[in-house]
């Protein structure tokens, strides 16, 4: 590192470093010309996802027209499987063979999106599809004998009321599994692409429709308390040294996760002679500045890499490098192949047994990804934006084009594409003195946001609830699209058959209107 980067560094703040850098200070990686693939290996991609294309547009089609042509499959398709079950005298319940069949020719889709999921996406569509027949069961509907096309709205209005009533801590009267809202939540959203694959989305509504209050299915997004290491008495130096003794290098993933937010595949994976450049010209970033790349591991392959503007991150970060050189070389190795270590998933639940060893477990609230939120509220601190979980902290005000760039360097450090992602780790951005009275977080339009607009509207969705969706304002719902382009999507919405109901079905037998709080 030369005279004149050090001259730099202890002359400028991390706030001034920013708004010289601008948004060269962090961003996306692209693939290198040793990650390039083959001819046939790109052929192959190409192919799959103009398969996953074809078999979206049929499946995400929500026209008039395409409900009733899958209504006309599914039960072609489930007529089949009970001819099946009865000549070959199958002790698969009937429930369970019409679910798996819908999963295998859906389970690779994404809702409202033409693109695949995760392989974590997949495990939990079956986990949620089992559960909801348990649970089905346990209210008094046993549907394991029956098809999908036989569920209606009050068996999911009464399966609601009892997980909720069980949530909120009452007795549901049935024995089903107790969950958190927000695991509420993501079951119904199971429910809803089951009914949208067979055809029949109007049976179910939203989740609000079944409870006396929208409040108990409401979950706030943004933290409400400090969920990080130190926010809860926890020493992480103290821990670091601790699993040392144990495991080296799993001690040297932990601290590479505090020091620079990383999730836990990406601190099992991460190299520091490799990752940490002293020159961030190697990562595409501006030439002179120290950069951390995360090239392994990362959530959807988003790799990414960032300018460290912390002198004492970079000063721990230069020892980390010389310290991971001096011990196991410059082999390019992920942490735990190093000697003969472990493979991804053992390596996991072996830190998570060290971790739980020392304190750290759910049940304490306390969890590996706090060290996020302790990067996360680290980083808020140094470019002086006061957050309500750590109130005064940060004693002067912050303008606000100096708040949306260190917003957007925040979430792109942490590997986020959307900024109001960041308010799970520090809530709301408040005045300075802590006080109650909150500044609202800057709407930054980006594609994802966007995109997720458009097929909110497209879907039929007000501006109004397309934003509150979104967890903005009505006025930034508008700012959005402009007139020309909203008008365009509004006119590109599937027209209603006449003799579509207005009101799902599953709402038309309550005399009350639903609740709209």
């Amino acid at each position: 590192m030369d005279t004149t980067m050090n001259q730099i560094t202890v002359s400028n703040t991390p706030l001034q470093r920013l708004r010289t850098l601008g948004p060269r200070a962090a961003g996306l990686l692209g693939q290198s010309q040793a990650d390039q693939p083959t001819a046939e290996v790109a052929a192959a991609r190409l192919a799959r996802r103009q398969e996953l294309s074809r078999s979206a547009s049929y499946w995400n089609d929500h026209s008039p027209s395409g409900l009733a042509q899958r209504r006309k499959d599914c039960n072609d398709l489930f007529e089949s499987l009970r001819t099946q079950q009865q000549q070959h005298r199958l002790r698969v319940p009937l429930m369970v063979m019409c679910v798996h069949a819908l999963l295998d020719r859906t389970i690779e889709l994404a809702r409202h999106k033409n693109k695949g999921v995760s392989q974590k996406t997949k495990s939990l569509r079956k986990e949620r599809t089992e559960l909801l027949l348990r649970d089905l069961k346990a209210v008094g509907f046993n549907m394991y004998e029956s098809t999908p096309m036989e569920l209606r709205g009050r068996h999911i209005r009464k399966l609601v009321q009892a997980w909720v009533d069980a949530s909120d801590g009452r007795d549901p009267g049935y024995p089903v599994h107790v969950m958190a809202k927000s695991t509420i939540l993501n079951v119904f959203s199971q429910v809803r692409w089951l009914m949208e694959a067979i055809g029949r989305k109007n049976e179910v509504a939203a989740i609000a429709h079944y409870v006396d209050d929208s409040r108990r299915v409401r979950v706030d997004p943004r933290a409400q308390r400090d969920k990080s290491w130190s926010g809860n008495g926890i020493d992480i130096q103290a821990v670091i040294q601790s699993i040392a003794k144990r495991n080296s290098r799993l001690a040297t993933a932990v601290k590479a996760a505090h020091l620079f937010g990383l999730r836990i595949s990406e601190a099992l994976m991460f190299n520091p002679a490799t990752d940490i450049a002293e020159d961030g010209s190697v990562f595409g970033l501006p030439p002179g500045e120290m950069a951390i790349a995360v090239m392994r591991g990362a959530k959807g392959g988003r790799r990414r890499a960032f300018i460290e503007l912390s002198p004492d991150r970079r000063r721990e970060a230069l020892d980390l490098k010389a310290h991971w050189i001096e011990q196991y070389g410059q082999e390019p190795k992920r942490l735990q192949q190093i000697r003969g270590g472990l493979a991804l998933g053992p390596a996991r639940d072996r830190l998570y047994s060290l971790l739980v060893a020392q304190g750290i477990a759910r049940s304490n609230g306390v969890v590996f990804h706090g060290l996020r939120a302790e990067r996360m509220l680290d980083d808020a601190a140094m470019l002086g934006v006061p957050v309500k979980v750590r109130p005064g902290v940060v004693k002067r005000p912050i303008a606000q084009q100096d708040l949306v760039a260190a917003q957007r360097y925040m979430v792109e450090v942490a590997g986020h594409s959307d900024v109001t992602k960041a308010r799970a780790y520090y809530g709301q951005i408040t005045d300075p003195d802590g006080s109650s009275k909150c500044r609202k977080s800057p709407v930054i339009i980006n594609g994802t946001m966007k995109m997720k607009g458009r097929a909110l509207v497209l879907g039929g969705a007000s501006i109004k609830v397309m934003a509150e969706t979104l967890g903005i304002s009505s006025s930034a719902g508008y700012k959005l699209f402009g007139h020309g382009e909203l008008k365009a999507l509004k006119a590109m919405r599937p027209r209603r058959a006449p003799s579509t109901e207005v009101t799902p079905k599953c709402c038309a037998t309550s005399s009350e209107p639903p609740n709209s709080r």
